[in-house]
C-alpha cells in the first residue's frame, strides 16, 4: 500500500499544506462575506493540521500529533458553531453578511 506519509511524499505534503494555508489566507483577505471568511479560516486550519501530521510522521511523534489534532478539531468545532450563530444573528438583524456593513454591531 502506498502511503502519503512516506519520506518520499513529505515534500508533496508540505507543499499541499502551504498551498492550503495560503488559499485560506487569501480567501479570508479577499472576501466580503462572513461565510467565506469562516470557510477560509477552516481551509487555513486544515493546512496547519496537514503540516502537523507531516512533521509528526517525519519525526516519529504521531501519538503527540494525533492528540494535538484532536484538540484542534474540538476547538475548531466550537469556533465554527459560534461563528455560524453570530453570522445567522447578524443576517437576521441586518439582512446581509457583509462585514463592512455591520457597523451597528460595534461596541
Amino acid at each position: 500500500m502506498n502511503s502519503l506519509l512516506t519520506p518520499e511524499n513529505l515534500q508533496f505534503n508540505y507543499f499541499a499544506a502551504i498551498m492550503m494555508f495560503f488559499i485560506g489566507l487569501y480567501t479570508m483577505t479577499a472576501s466580503r462575506n462572513l461565510i467565506r471568511l469562516l470557510i477560509g479560516l477552516e481551509i487555513t486550519s486544515k493546512g496547519v493540521m496537514l503540516a502537523f501530521v507531516s512533521v509528526g510522521s517525519a519525526l516519529g511523534a504521531m501519538s503527540f500529533v494525533q492528540a494535538l489534532i484532536i484538540i484542534m478539531i474540538g476547538v475548531e468545532a466550537v469556533v465554527v458553531a459560534t461563528g455560524l450563530i453570530l453570522i445567522i444573528r447578524a443576517y437576521k438583524q441586518r439582512g446581509n453578511v457583509d462585514p463592512t456593513k455591520l457597523s451597528g454591531l460595534k461596541g
